[in-house]
């Protein structure tokens, strides 16, 4: 009898330490792995373990510094010259069209931007739904615009965008503004903006290139030499206007680069005066002058 009672415990043991190294060899992954993807059903398990390939998550970028602070739509991207090589503190700017279009006097101050980093990435979030178009600046590169791009809703296919910009190194135009005697102007204002070509389409006239119409204007003051100088230019036509008040604007063409630019604005053409008292000849204040031109002549009135 106790040699039975011996035998059956030492089968216990043998059962229980068996067990027991059975539960030690196992794979913790595989007890878990119930809990790993519960939203996954099991022939997309079967397909992700067969490719080893993760299942995109629609609606989130795959740069990983485009996952931070994501939420809400998205552009990013990079900014980079011809050869490829980043270009670091370029501002991009981002607007809808609708809210150009509807703004006689848009300006890419009026919409969302940000700066490139060290390797010449940028990134603009969170972006309501909606058709942008976009504005890349530096201030030794021509500006670059791109317009269209669709940013779809939070979560779908289209909510991230990516948009490279491959910026042009500035072109310059300089010189110099005088009056008919050859007198340097000072704070004479010099703007250079590409021209808008119009073009008629189903019976509508409309630009040849939208984007012309979004690119900065290229503006400049002269200086007491009646010197000026225009950067970022690109390397076509465009308009340039000089003005300043008490001369005639002028405007005339020019191709970058031009160093030898010489504008010449001539005085308006003017009247000047005293009105006094008829009987006495002593000067009289608080007249408002008016002048009407009819007929070839200038007529000249005045009242209180």
């Amino acid at each position: 009898m106790k040699t039975r009672t011996i035998c059956a415990i030492i089968v216990i043991v043998i059962a229980a330490l068996t067990l027991l190294l059975i539960r030690l060899g196992r794979n913790p992954a595989d007890h878990d792995s119930s809990d790993e993807a519960p939203n996954i059903s099991q022939g997309d398990k079967e397909a992700v373990q067969s490719s080893g390939e993760k299942t995109p998550d629609p609606g989130v970028p795959e740069d990983p510094r485009a996952l931070q602070e994501h939420r809400g739509g998205m552009i990013h991207g990079t900014v980079t010259d011809p050869d490829g090589i980043p270009i670091p503190g370029a501002g991009v700017a981002a607007a809808k069209t609708s809210e150009i279009e509807s703004d006689l006097f848009f300006s890419w101050d009026d919409g969302v931007s940000a700066e490139t980093d060290s390797d010449g990435y940028y990134r603009i979030s969170p972006l309501d739904e909606g058709s942008y178009s976009l504005c890349a600046s530096e201030a030794e590169h021509a500006d670059s615009v791109e317009t269209g791009i669709s940013v779809g809703a939070v979560g779908s296919q289209g909510a991230t965008r990516i948009v490279d910009f491959v910026l042009e190194k500035g072109l310059e135009c300089s010189g110099v503004v005088m009056d008919r005697n050859d007198q340097h102007i000072e704070g004479a204002m010099v703007s250079a903006r590409l021209p808008i070509i119009f073009e008629e389409r189903d019976g509508v006239s409309s630009p040849r290139d939208p984007r012309d119409l979004l690119y900065n204007n290229a503006i400049a003051e002269s200086a007491a030499d009646g010197s000026f100088r225009l950067t970022c230019l690109k390397s076509r036509e465009y308009d340039l206007t000089a003005s300043k008040q008490g001369y005639s604007s002028t405007s005339f063409d020019i191709n970058p680069p031009s160093s030898d630019l010489r504008i010449v604005l001539s005085l308006t053409s003017g009247f000047k005066g005293h009105v006094v008292n008829a009987v006495d000849g002593t000067p009289i204040d608080g007249f408002n002058i008016h002048l009407t031109y009819q007929k070839s002549a200038w007529t000249i009135w005045s009242m209180l």
